[in-house]
């Protein structure tokens, strides 16, 4: 219980510290922390039975995996 609240803390804290400007080592490490941190929560939803939450967390840590290379540019408006 305590690993996934600190898990959680430390995932939101990084993520807020993440508007500021950073390497690109950093925000690699944020989705390395973000994909373990949901993939765990996605567990322990499943054994706990909410459905809804065990897809919401699966979901997320497949979408912060590296293997799932997403490439989105900078430019999101489409110029």
């Amino acid at each position: 219980m305590y690993f996934t609240l600190f898990g959680r803390i430390v995932a939101a804290g990084m993520l807020i510290w993440a508007l500021d400007n950073h390497p690109y080592g950093y925000f690699t490490l944020l989705r390395i922390i973000v994909c373990c941190v949901a993939a765990y929560c996605a567990v322990l939803a499943n054994e706990q039975k909410k459905n809804s939450w065990t897809w919401t967390l699966a979901v997320v840590a497949v979408f912060q995996s590296h293997h799932a290379n997403l490439s989105t540019s900078r430019n999101m408006g489409g110029d």
